[in-house]
């Protein structure tokens, strides 16, 4: 059985990633597997593999489901490593909850639980910036300057039902289903 590789996300304004991907030139390569500019975006909720069949009806529901949902913005206030500074595994630009988003996130569990449990952990938002190669980034003596206070805010008017696939050889998050907040 066919099965594809789905979350629902938000896509990032240009302007955002294009702030983001030169915020990510800098850091060595050595030691950073960044996020390529065309894949960046806050993952709301993550399916996993899904049959085929399922598809139709996952987009049909988060279609149904942003009908009633208002934009909204996201507060996104620094860069930072994540779990943590010593021992890092990724670099996150991390987003504050708010209500919204919290309320979004609850919805698309409900209405997609016919596809897949969630389990019951904290949402945070967050984009992911990189992945830490581990014996790289411990073989150097100076830590890469990568953590830092920022203010931005991101308007979230379209959600996104994504398939993540390998093109050659690359992660690429495709967009199946692309759908306006009901205010937009």
């Amino acid at each position: 059985m066919l099965q594809r590789r789905l979350f629902v996300g938000i896509p990032l304004s240009s302007a955002l990633a294009s702030r983001l991907a030169r915020e990510m030139s800098s850091w060595p390569e050595e030691v950073f597997l960044k996020t390529v500019k065309e894949n960046l975006h806050v993952t709301l909720f993550f399916l996993g593999f899904i049959p085929e069949s399922m598809v139709p009806e996952i987009c049909e529901s988060v279609r149904r489901l942003c009908e009633a949902e208002d934009s909204f913005e996201i507060t996104f206030s620094g860069i930072r490593f994540v779990p943590s500074p010593d021992d890092p595994k990724m670099v996150w630009l991390a987003g504050e909850p708010s209500d919204a988003l919290r309320d979004l996130v609850t919805a698309i569990k409900r209405e997609l639980s016919f596809a897949v449990l969630s389990e019951p952990k904290v949402y945070r938002p967050h984009i992911t910036l990189a992945r830490i190669k581990k014996s790289a980034f411990r073989k150097l003596e100076v830590k890469p300057e990568v953590e830092k206070n920022v203010h931005l805010v991101e308007p979230v008017e379209t959600i996104v039902v994504y398939e993540s696939i390998m093109e050659d050889g690359e992660r690429k998050y495709s967009p199946l289903e692309s759908v306006p907040l009901a205010s937009c």
